[in-house]
């Protein structure tokens, strides 16, 4: 009995030293990435979530690029960016990338009709 219950315990522990619960992937070379939100609060405002590809966004975002030429083509605003709104027409831009180091961000954001650019790492969704 005593060499029966040798064998179980041996047999839990290579088990469990083996991988219990692993799904095979390094958690050392897994992006480090940011859950998007619906919406978020930033200071006194709600942003909500909103499509990129309106005529509206993209031309306010237009306007961004012409009147800052030097950063077209830049690559931390590269590809379609995650577009929040506040009111009319307050919109904040934000491209996000997301490696083994952990996340960073740049917004381009449009309030009150001025631009501004901001960028960050960890979530630009907290405070």
């Amino acid at each position: 009995m005593r060499r029966y219950l040798s064998i179980v315990a041996a047999a839990i522990l290579v088990q469990c030293l083996s991988g219990c619960g692993d799904d095979g992937l390094d958690p050392v070379t897994q992006p480090i990435s940011i859950d998007i939100p619906l919406e978020f609060v930033l200071g006194s405002k709600k942003w909500k979530k909103a499509d990129a590809s309106e005529r509206a966004n993209i031309e306010c975002l237009s306007r961004f690029f012409a009147s800052h030429q030097e950063l077209a083509g830049s690559p931390e605003l590269e590809g379609e960016p995650h577009l929040f709104r506040s009111g009319a027409s307050d919109r904040r831009f934000y491209w996000i990338s997301s490696s083994t180091m952990g996340s960073t961000w740049s917004c381009v954001a449009c309030e009150g009709g001025k631009f501004t650019l901001s960028d960050g790492a960890g979530s630009p969704f907290t405070e």
